[in-house]
């Protein structure tokens, strides 16, 4: 039977944001490794290594909430040029 192998993030390795804190990883779950890390913004939480390489996870949310208000001013400058 062939099982996944975790491979290591070394520590103090950059993804977007987030920052690798720790080695060991903890287990979480059925063989879900999670690394605490420190995003820029100053926030640090555990995030899974496998979302952290894919790169579905590069930051602790900040970057959303960036956009998010982003687009926001954006559209409201948008609809004052309209009235």
């Amino acid at each position: 039977m062939g099982g996944r192998v975790h491979v290591p993030i070394p520590v103090g390795t950059k993804f977007g944001r987030l920052t690798i804190l720790n080695y060991p990883p903890r287990l979480f779950g059925r063989g879900n490794y999670q690394y605490f890390c420190l995003c820029d913004c100053g926030v640090s939480d555990w995030f899974y290594a496998y979302k952290i390489r894919s790169g579905h996870t590069s930051s602790c949310g900040c970057y959303r909430a960036e956009l998010t208000g982003r687009r926001n001013i954006q559209r409201s400058n948008h609809a004052n040029t309209i009235n």
